[in-house]
């Protein structure tokens, strides 16, 4: 059986050093590459191959999530692990719609990290225990839907409004939408006051949050 083979991406070799250290105790994973930035990451997957990129948020030039999006369109069978300190539901969130299959804070133990890379090798999504603990409250105490109020929801939404729904989730801008769908951004803009009016919805992390309970997005 062959090893997980992992790339590690963060602009401080002592925090790539500490990732290797933890790594070494598990038989299954080899640490096949290490980069200090996007550009030499991409730079790198064109001389090795590579199963799962631990990836930081906080890199020189590009940001790990704008790193994961250009993985996603040219590496898609690549997992993304953001590995970062920032647990601001924001970087979660852009996280997870840029790509990543994990996403993992610097406090990790040896063995989390160990699961991350298993997990998402395996086709599953991971989430620090911290992090999913603090996105499980957040559902539990703004999300209840007792009456099947969500359901309601969508279904005031019209075929147009559930179509740019889904593209806002996605991380498409508003010209982004007005483009594909051949409308004016004008337009765009009237249809997504509707649709966060219609949901009860004050941000685009809420949008999110509701799109990938409900099951209106994959991830």
């Amino acid at each position: 059986m062959r090893k997980i083979r992992v790339i590690l991406v963060d602009d401080h070799q002592v925090v790539r050093d500490g990732l290797k250290i933890s790594l070494l105790n598990a038989d299954n994973i080899e640490v096949v590459g290490e980069a200090s930035s996007g550009e030499k990451l991409i730079s790198l997957l064109e001389t090795i191959t590579a199963d799962v990129v631990i990836l930081d948020i906080s890199l020189p030039e590009k940001s790990g999530i704008e790193v994961a999006e250009i993985l996603k369109q040219k590496y898609p069978e690549l997992k993304v692990i953001i590995f970062t300190a920032h647990t601001n539901e924001q970087f979660i969130f852009e996280s997870i719609r840029a790509g990543a299959k994990g996403f993992m804070t610097k406090e990790a133990s040896n063995q989390e990290i160990i699961n991350s890379i298993n997990d998402v090798f395996d086709g599953k999504n991971f989430l620090s225990g911290t992090i999913s603990n603090t996105l499980l409250i957040d559902y539990i105490e703004k999300e209840k839907d007792p009456g099947g109020r969500a359901a309601q929801k969508i279904e005031a939404l019209t075929q147009r409004e559930l179509e740019i729904l889904t593209m806002i989730v996605e991380g498409n801008s508003n010209k982004d939408i007005a483009d594909k769908l051949f409308i004016s951004v004008r337009t765009v803009e009237t249809h997504r006051t509707n649709i966060m009016h219609k949901l009860e919805m004050n941000s685009i992390i809420d949008l999110v949050k509701f799109a990938i309970k409900k099951k209106l997005i994959n991830i």
